[in-house]
């Protein structure tokens, strides 16, 4: 069971596509079907960039901010917030996403 866990999130994350346009980021994904979410740039509240030391990170998109984020508290049962997971050069990919915003980000 905790082997297939592992398979199962390297399947899913070879079978996901991220895309980054003038006023949205965009993720596919999907093994036995499409799902596709578009977030429109400028009406992201947040977005964060986490990165490690072999050239790979994450960028979260937050669209609601709620009292536990503020007082930067983890809850178990909050949704999960879109992200580009795992991705290289997390931080150009960064840097393009945060040119095309017209709003300033908070946390920039």
């Amino acid at each position: 069971m905790a082997v297939g866990r592992f398979f199962w999130d390297s399947l899913l994350r070879s079978k996901t596509i991220y895309g980054v346009t003038k006023n949205h980021v965009m993720i596919l994904s999907g093994v036995f079907g499409r799902e596709e979410k578009t977030l429109a740039i400028d009406e992201l509240e947040k977005i964060k960039l986490s990165e490690r030391i072999d050239g790979y990170g994450t960028i979260t998109f937050y669209t609601e901010y709620s009292w536990y984020d503020r007082l930067g508290l983890q809850a178990n049962w909050k949704p999960v917030a879109p992200e580009f997971d795992i991705i290289q050069n997390p931080a150009e990919v960064y840097r393009i996403i945060m040119a095309q915003r017209t709003t300033p980000n908070p946390d920039a």
